[in-house]
This record gives C-alpha cells, structure tokens and sequence, in this order.
C-alpha cells in the first residue's frame, strides 16, 4: 500500500512536472532577423557592379574634368585605391580630391563617413586627332 502510495505520489509529480514544463513551453519565444545589407561605399549613387560611363567633349591640348560623388555610408573609414587599367590617346591623366592630386592613385586614400567629391582630370594631347579616346579606372576599397 505504502509503495501504491509513493508510485502514484511519484507518478503525479511526473505529471504536474510535465504540464509546467509544457505550460512554460508555450511561452517561449524565437527571435528572426534578417538583415538587408546595403553597399557601404557608393560612387555616384549605383552599385559597384555598375559601371560609370562619362561622355565629355574637349579640345586637343585642353583638359577636360568629370566629377564623381562618393558616399562612404559607413561609420569605419575606407581606403580608396583608383588604377587606371587602360588609356588611350590622353598625354596625361590624375584624380584630384579636395585640392590634393593624387597622381596614379594606386595607393590607398583614406576617406572618413560622408560625401567627397572626386575629380578626374584628362590633360589632352596637344596633337590628337578627331576621334573617341577613352580612359577606364577601377575604384577598390578596403578598410
């Protein structure tokens, strides 16, 4: 009788257990983020995977300007690196920032959060002929 009275004394304990333990389940939450990652680093307000194409006319010895906005949209400063990979029919050619030229540019500029405004400047060849030249640049950044 005893050993009835402890089996069931243990058997409801078991049970009551199993229903504040199920009671409690219900009351656990999940947390989900999803997070949709923007670029940090904006050239003219377009992706990185899109390209930038000017379309500027200018005079043989003359020096023709673009202007370029970049955003650094993240609170870490961002190293730019600019290589121009090909050049065509232009005697010389520089990036220019805030009153800086940085000629070639191949090494890493530092550029804080916010907007800057790059230059780029094409110094034309005194003797080129009619026709369309073209200068391709790639922008890299890293921290």
């Amino acid at each position: 009788m005893k050993l009835r009275k402890a089996m069931a004394v243990i058997l409801l304990v078991t049970l009551i257990a199993g229903l504040v333990t199920a009671g409690l389940m219900a009351y656990t939450n999940k947390v989900k983020t999803n997070i949709n990652v923007e670029q940090s680093v904006v050239l003219d307000g377009v992706n990185y995977d899109k390209l930038i194409i000017d379309n500027v006319t200018g005079i043989g010895g003359n020096t023709v300007k673009t202007k370029h906005e970049l955003n650094v949209r993240c609170y870490t400063p961002v190293n730019l690196t600019i290589m121009t990979t090909s050049v065509s029919g232009i005697l010389t050619y520089y990036e220019y920032y805030e009153g800086v030229i940085l000629h070639s540019f191949t090494n890493p500029h530092l550029f804080e959060t916010g907007n800057h405004t790059l230059v780029f400047n094409y110094q034309l060849d005194l003797n080129l002929k009619p026709a369309t030249y073209s200068v391709t640049s790639t922008l890299s950044v890293t921290k």
